[in-house]
């Protein structure tokens, strides 16, 4: 999800395709991170791995948004500069 993330940032935002892909890869490993997470919680699980099941929730429940905000930010920031002509879209960057 970071490198998907980043990468987003990143992107050539007149490449869709790419764009596009990075999305998906980030939302198949949100939804994967989401199952797994789930799975070790229903896992017998020893006294010493018990108490840190909230703290990562609660930790988990705050970076959720985070990423999702990230993502978010990027793709219309990628779709604008994917509007402007290449020299402006350096111009903005030097």
């Amino acid at each position: 999800m970071l490198v998907a993330e980043r990468s987003l940032l990143f992107a050539d935002p007149a490449d869709r395709k790419l764009v596009d892909r990075l999305k998906k890869e980030y939302e198949d490993n949100l939804r994967q991170s989401d199952e797994r997470w789930n799975k070790y919680k229903n896992l017998p699980l020893d006294d010493a791995a018990k108490p840190l099941i909230p703290q990562y929730d609660s930790a988990r429940a705050i970076w959720k948004p985070l990423s999702r905000a990230v993502v978010d930010a990027a793709l219309p920031a990628t779709r604008r500069r994917a509007r402007r002509p290449p020299q402006a879209r350096w111009a903005t960057w030097a």
